[in-house]
């Protein structure tokens, strides 16, 4: 934390106060709510009077490394030699502190009443040195591994990467750049991997689709049906509604508790559609599946799952008093269809049922994914007939006083226009979890030759990493981040834990499914996203400050326009100056000319225009106007386009007298940003991208 105000300053004069947090938290935590809070004391006679601030109020959030900064202005006085102090702080989180005393006195030279140089919160094309995001392209990497580098979230929707548990070895491989000429020590420390993943509710070896219809009673979401097709589930309006209990099922998650009372069940309303999602029967065939656990046996029947009508159409699974299972349904013309499992369930035990309906009038059921039983109707039917449905009700029917369920239901899922018909499909969705255990991973990182890959050292290694079931459907995003933190990097290199890597050398990040219990799922993980909320990148590698960055990816093709995406972290509003900003390529290749090029357009309008364009400044007879800057609001980003690099940068129109950038070569790369704020403030500020190659 910093505070910076002038040192001195002019009795009754209006002053500005920036305070500015970085998360420099050596467990890698993210910072979240960010609140400033400025506390100010004055001696003698002085005073002060807050005339605005703080800008902005809060900050969402703060990735390692990041900043932000906080402005207030504040009007001062009385009397030469006194003094006011202000001293920042946050309102929750780390409790550390930062001040500044700013004493009166009149300037005894003009300078001193200048308006300072502020850097403001400009950001272009690279995070800190210490956090490699990782990026979907795959060039200039090993064996189609992803690129690894302290680039920027890409100007685009993102990239997801399907991790399938196949039973093979699944990797995700990502890998830095190198140039022959630069080294990168880290000391030693805390690596963290944070992944922006979700859950597959069915893994794709199963090859069957995903249900219509999926109610997890997760923590948080228990009526929420996490198929996306918004199947509206309630609980009973009777004197004893059925209980939820955040951590009961075999996966240790949700799950509903009946006691055995006709008021206590969980309805869902039917929905009826032809482009899925419907839970209507109709003529189709269907299945339902689910978990339940008696803790006692019905006197009769109890409904587990039941669909029906009023003209007596119906699907229904219930537990009999034997403790056997039972599917049975009736059709529109009156046809009975029943199937009764072979062997009674346990009382105070998991269950896990499958329950379908397929050709002409059968059924069958699966108990803990084996084969259970199975039946079809007396009449030989040729066509298979409908099934309406007015009422869907589970653990109960409010119709029926006897029909209530005492136990526990759990992981209700509904396929429409579906049967699951095979012991292999039953027996995949029986060992599956969607609890805290969802998924195992190992994780390492390596360091390799940069050209065959052959191992040189590991950095670390992390194995039969557990991640929880995060559901696709349940949130605003889908997504949900998680962090693994490996402290104290144990030896690669002899010194104290460090780990060097070589000019002839990458850092590899290695991630596979583990030998895993049949239970682990496949998920998806988000990288290279920019409409991630709160500007968090989706993933990416944190490391220990290296002695410098790691080379870029970066390639620019001269056939193609020069852009680059610049961003504005605030507080405030800031217009760039087409004309002084620009990058600069600095040659590595003894021979060959440096090149600069200037900025000409912004989100691709340019500020070139034709004489008669009413726009401010002129490039010379002949040559039309050229807007005077580009404004960037806070928290936005802007996409800039630049002239061809130059050894003398031309603007647009102008002719070229200078020697364009070579192609074939590579160039250090520097942004220079260059303008002016909504408060009067000057902008500065240079940026070291990295190494740049210049093919044609």
């Amino acid at each position: 934390m910093q505070i910076n105000a002038s040192p001195t300053a002019a009795p009754g004069s209006t002053i500005q106060v920036l305070y500015t947090v970085m998360n420099n938290q050596s467990n890698n935590n993210i910072l979240l709510n960010i609140q400033p809070r400025l506390a100010v004391s004055v001696t003698g006679t002085g005073s002060s009077s807050l005339v605005s601030g703080p800008s902005p109020s809060s900050f969402p959030s703060l990735i390692p490394g990041q900043s932000v900064t906080f402005k207030w202005l504040y009007t001062v006085g009385q009397n030469t030699g006194d003094t006011v102090t202000f001293t920042g702080s946050l309102a929750s989180g780390p409790t550390n502190t930062a001040s500044a005393t700013v004493t009166l006195a009149y300037p005894q030279f003009a300078s001193q009443s200048q308006t300072s140089l502020q850097t403001q919160g400009l950001v272009c094309c690279k995070t800190n040195d210490n956090i490699l995001v990782l990026h979907q392209e795959t060039f200039d990497t090993l064996n189609g591994a992803y690129q690894l580098y302290s680039g920027q979230v890409d100007n685009k929707t993102g990239h997801t990467i399907n991790f399938v548990n196949n039973g093979t070895t699944q990797h995700a491989i990502f890998d830095t750049n190198y140039d022959n000429t630069t080294a990168v020590s880290i000391p030693q420390g805390n690596w963290v991997l944070s992944l922006y993943y979700k859950s597959v509710p069915i893994p794709s070896t199963l090859n069957i689709p995903s249900p219509d219809m999926i109610f997890l009673f997760n923590q948080s979401e228990q009526l929420f049906d996490s198929s996306g097709y918004n199947n509206e589930m309630v609980e009973g309006t009777g004197n004893a509604a059925p209980a939820f209990q955040s951590s009961c099922s075999r996966d240790s998650s949700g799950c509903f508790s009946f006691t055995g009372s006709d008021d206590q069940y969980l309805s869902v309303t039917p929905n009826p559609s032809t482009s899925g999602g419907g839970n209507e029967i109709g003529s189709n065939d269907v299945t339902v599946t689910g978990w339940f656990n008696p803790a006692t046996l019905p006197s009769s029947q109890a409904v587990i799952y039941s669909a029906f009508s009023s003209s007596s159409n119906y699907f229904t699974v219930y537990l009999l008093s034997s403790g056997n299972l039972q599917l049975m349904f009736e059709t529109a013309k009156g046809t009975h269809v029943q199937c009764t499992s072979t062997s009674a369930v346990t009382t105070n035990s998991w269950t896990f049922f499958v329950a379908t309906r397929t050709g002409l009038d059968s059924c069958a059921l699966y108990i803990n994914g084996a084969s259970a039983g199975t039946g079809s109707s007396s009449g030989g039917n040729s066509v298979q007939e409908t099934i309406s449905v007015s009422s869907i009700y589970i653990g109960g029917d409010p119709n029926h006083s006897t029909y209530g369920f005492n136990g526990m239901i759990d992981y209700i899922m509904y396929w429409n226009n579906y049967s699951i018909n095979t012991s292999t499909a039953a027996s995949g969705l029986y060992t599956k979890s969607y609890g805290p255990s969802a998924h195992v991973v190992n994780i390492r990182a390596d360091i390799v030759n940069a050209q065959t890959g052959a191992q040189l050292a590991n950095v670390f290694t992390a194995n039969n990493v557990v991640l929880p079931y995060v559901d696709g459907a349940a949130s605003s995003t889908g997504w949900e981040y998680k962090n693994f933190t490996e402290t104290n990097v144990f030896n690669t290199t002899g010194t104290n834990g460090a780990v060097f890597v070589g000019t002839a050398d990458r850092l590899v990040l290695n991630v596979t499914y583990a030998n895993e219990p049949s239970y682990a799922q496949d998920m998806k993980w988000d990288i290279d996203d920019i409409t991630v909320p709160n500007n968090i990148f989706t993933s990416y590698l944190t490391i220990p400050p290296p002695s410098q960055p790691f080379d870029s990816y970066y390639t620019y093709s001269l056939s193609n326009p020069l852009t680059l995406s610049v961003t504005n972290q605030g507080p405030n509003g800031i217009w760039l100056v087409s004309a002084t900003t620009r990058i600069i390529f600095q040659t590595v290749t003894p021979g060959i000319y440096s090149a600069a090029a200037v900025a000409i357009a912004d989100n691709g309008t340019s500020g070139c225009g034709s004489a008669s364009d009413n726009i401010m400044g002129t490039l010379g007879s002949g040559h039309g106007y050229i807007q005077d800057s580009y404004f960037i609001p806070v928290y936005a980003n802007t996409l800039l386009t630049f002239t061809t690099p130059s050894e003398v940068p031309n603007s647009c129109g102008s002719t070229q007298t200078g020697l364009n950038i070579q192609s074939g070569y590579h160039y250090r790369m520097y942004i220079n940003l260059s303008g002016y704020d909504d408060q009067g403030n000057s902008v500065f500020r240079t940026i070291y991208i990295g190494l740049v190659k210049v093919t044609s």
